[in-house]
């Protein structure tokens, strides 16, 4: 993956990347974890549905600092979990921090799949909107070349038809001057490189403040006005 100004710029963030997160996250009241672990049980949740086999080997990419590459190993708990990331000084504190047994971290740019052991899975949360238009492309193709054919691939993104998920990014250093990226152009970008879309959820309608609300969102996972979205695709070749 070319290291692109907006993302290679992740480097300066490596120490304080929780704070920058933290100080965005104040309107919805909740941690970077919480909606971590609301987005794996979201994906962990429609895998059993569907019948998806436990899957061995997860490339969590666009890991930073890799507290969720931490916890997709939990999640997860019979899988290999390698975190991919371009940012040199996120991956070493990832390595530092979250380094264990069947939990590893590599550069983006220097890592090529073991042969015959590609990926069952691939998590990406929150990278498409650091990348330029014109590299997005090769970024998605890039990440489905690292999946087995019948493996899957679920990106999150932040929605652009919610208001409350554009404050939170204009109060993100690392997140002001990202573009975000509609649902179905995310679709159409995995489509050309491969991938058939099998599922889009929308997550997190309300506030901690309006926490009595949460029982409804279930009921309103394909209503698109969630402050962030997941789509799920099978990866058809590699």
């Amino acid at each position: 993956m070319t290291r692109h100004v907006a993302t290679a710029g992740f480097d300066r963030f490596a120490d304080d990347y929780e704070t920058c997160c933290a100080r965005g996250l104040a309107l919805a009241g909740e941690s970077k974890e919480h909606f971590a672990r609301r987005r794996l049980l979201w994906l962990s949740t429609w895998l059993e549905n569907h019948h998806v086999p436990a899957p061995r080997r997860i490339i969590d990419y666009g890991c930073g600092v890799g507290d969720v590459t931490g916890l997709i190993a939990s999640r997860f708990s019979s899988a290999e979990v390698v975190g991919l990331d371009i940012s040199r000084d996120c991956v070493m504190r990832a390595r530092r921090e979250h380094s264990r047994a069947g939990v590893g971290f590599a550069l983006a740019d220097d890592y090529a799949r073991p042969d015959g052991d590609a990926a069952d899975l691939l998590h990406c949360n929150g990278v498409i909107h650091h990348v330029p238009p014109a590299e997005r492309p090769a970024v998605v193709a890039k990440m489905a070349s690292l999946v087995r054919p019948g493996g899957h691939v679920c990106v999150f993104e932040n929605n652009p038809w919610n208001p409350g998920a554009r404050w939170v990014m204009r109060r993100i250093p690392f997140d002001r001057d990202a573009r975000m990226i509609a649902p179905g152009r995310l679709r159409r970008l995995l489509r050309q490189n491969g991938v058939t879309i099998r599922e889009t959820g929308f997550l997190f309608f309300f506030p901690r403040v309006l926490g009595a609300l949460r029982v409804l969102e279930p009921s309103l996972l394909h209503v698109p006005l969630g402050a962030q979205y997941g789509v799920i695709g099978e990866v058809r070749f590699p």
